[in-house]
Order: structure tokens, then sequence, then C-alpha cells
């Protein structure tokens, strides 16, 4: 099956969590993995994910190890997902291994509308300012200038200002926005497709006041997360900093962990490894070389997956509360600005009536 229909076709997070969690209590009962699979393919609700557990039924009904048979579903079974789930085959624990994917959807889910619930209301009070300063020039400015021109007074600067950009909003504002949205589908289209120009975009968004910081957490964070559960399930770190870095989001974050395999691989220790690296939370590193001090490192990056979590969320929520003034104070600049752009004729003629 190619790509493109694989990203058509992807499930979401919270049906792989309800199948995670209903797999995980099926098997922790004693029910074969069959069994389970066959059950959950019938009360999944989404047709593609159906069709991908009784794929990988037949497949394990055949011989085929279950952690390969969910690997031909790549599209629904990351590389975690299958990290784990093979893992947890070998050592015989896999209802143990269902359990952590379980916490880990869940802590991503919880992130991730954490991100959304806090950049709905900018976009909402944007589109809310786009939609009310475009109703004002297209429909309540002409009836204001058919008013002014009756009047065949001279008008100030700011109402022929507002009284032309009217005017070109009217004739050419379809154009320009359709402009505007190709200029965008082109700019991410190149930016697919050229690799280096990707990477550039991704060292310089992270850099960015606020926003950056905010980057910069929700990476450490999956890091975190993702490694101490890999090494909490058995797999050598080396494998485990390998599928870490096809999920962490960010290719600078990518990178840096590629480099760290190589100086692991070498000798040295993860702390050591990191103590360089400007793309984590400098957080993050302590938290390690405590880990690996006292030989508890996976739980020490589960601890700091959770700490950083929560500095997310706290400069997440102080973003929005920082932004919401500004925000009110840009639709009120904007909109009195045109309100008192039509008025200011008026009063120019009723000063001039009262002389």
């Amino acid at each position: 099956m190619p790509i493109r229909n694989w990203r058509r076709r992807r499930v979401s997070d919270e049906k792989l969590l309800a199948l995670t969690r209903h797999l995980g209590a099926m098997l922790g009962a004693g029910i074969p993995i069959i069994t389970a699979l066959k059950i959950s393919a019938d009360r999944c609700g989404d047709r593609t994910l159906s069709d991908a557990l009784m794929k990988a039924r037949d497949r394990i009904a055949g011989g085929v190890t279950i952690s390969s048979s969910i690997r031909e579903s790549p599209h629904i079974f990351g590389p975690v997902y299958c990290a784990l789930v093979e893992a947890g085959e070998i050592a015989g624990i896999l209802d143990e291994s269902l359990h952590r994917l379980e916490r880990d959807l869940s802590a991503r889910i919880a992130l991730r509308r954490n991100v959304v619930a806090a950049a709905i209301y900018p976009i909402v009070v944007l589109f809310a300012l786009a939609f009310i300063t475009t109703l004002l020039l297209l429909w309540v400015v002409p009836t204001f200038e058919d008013l002014f021109a009756d009047t065949g007074a001279k008008l100030p600067w700011l109402t022929r200002t507002v009284v032309s950009l009217s005017h070109m909003l009217s004739l050419f504002g379809l154009p320009l926005i359709l402009l505007g949205v190709s200029a965008v589908m082109i700019v991410v289209k190149i930016l697919k497709r050229n690799r280096g120009l990707l990477r550039a975009a991704s060292r310089i968004v992270p850099r960015m006041p606020l926003l950056g910081s905010i980057l910069t957490l929700r990476s450490s964070a999956r890091f975190s997360a993702t490694l101490g559960a890999l090494i909490q399930s058995g797999i050598p770190i080396i494998d485990a900093l390998a599928t870490t870095s096809l999920v962490v989001g960010s290719a600078p974050v990518a990178q840096d962990i590629q480099r760290v395999r190589n100086r692991i691989a070498n000798g040295s220790s993860l702390s050591e490894a990191l103590k360089d690296s400007s793309t984590l939370w400098p957080d993050l590193i302590h938290y390690i070389a405590v880990g690996e001090q006292s030989g508890r490192l996976e739980l020490m990056l589960l601890r700091c997956a959770e700490q950083l979590e929560r500095d997310l969320s706290d400069r997440v929520t102080r973003f929005q509360q920082m932004l919401e003034p500004a925000l009110i104070l840009s639709i009120g600049v904007i909109v009195g600005t045109l309100v008192l752009a039509m008025y200011l004729p008026i009063f120019q003629i009723g000063g001039l009536a009262s002389q």
C-alpha cells in the first residue's frame, strides 16, 4: 500500500488508546491473543483498525510473532508501539507492555489536547477579527462613503485611507486570498521536498521567544517519556535511542540523538553524551545523570517526563494568558480605527454646521 494511503487512513490516538486498554485487560485475564484481536476488531468501530487487527490475527495464526504482524500496519502502530510489544513478547509480559503503552498514549493525548486548547482561542479570535474587519470594509464603509459623497466635503486622511482599503478589498479581495493560500501551499510543498530548508526552519523556530521554549519542552518530554518506557521494557539503550529519534517530532533533536548514539557506542554515558546538547531542556540532562548514578535511569526519565509535561502545561497556559490581552487590544485598535475613520467626517461636518 502506498505511503500516501497510510496518511489518509491513519487511526487516531484515542482509538489506539482504547484498543490498547482492551487488549491489555483481555490478555491480563488470560484470553489468547488471537481471540483478543478478534474481539477488539469487532468492537473497535473503525474499519481501518478492524482490518489491520484481522490481518494481524491471521498472520499470528500462521506462526508470525505479534510484533512482526503489527509492523505490517505502520500507519497505525508506530515504532515505539511495535518496540514495546516486541519487548513484552520476548519477556513474556505483553500485558505489562500494553499497560505501559496505555500510559504513554494517555500522556501524549493529554499533552496534545492541552496545546490544541491553548491554540484554539487565538485562532478563533484572529478569524473573528478578520471577519469583523472584512464586514466593516465591504458593507459598512461603502454606506458611509455614499453619505459623505452627497455632502461634497473633503474627507480626513484616515477616512480616505479606510475607503481606499475598502475599494481594494472589494476589487482584489478574492484574488489576494487565493494568492495567499497558494503561496502557503507552495511554501509547505517546497519545505517538504527540500530537506535542507526544512532542517533550517526546524532550527530557527525553537529559537523564537516563548514558542521556542514550548517546542523544546515538548520535544524533551517526548524524548524522556519514550526513552524511559523503552529502557524499562528491557530494550538496549542504543536501540531505544534509535526508536526514540523517530518519534520526537523535531529534526534537530533527532540528529542530536543520533550523535548521542555514536558517543554511547564509543563508551560514553548518556549524560556525558548529552551534556553539549542545545536541543533538549537542561534539567533533563541533570535527571539523567542522577538516574545513571543511582542505577534507576528509566525511573528518572519517566519522572522527568512527568515534570516536563507539567512545566509545558504551565508555560502554554502563561503563553495563552499573555496572548489574550494582546489579541483583545488588537481587535479594539483595528475596529476602533475603522469606526473613528467613519465618524471623523461627521464630526467635521457637525463642527462646520455649528459655526
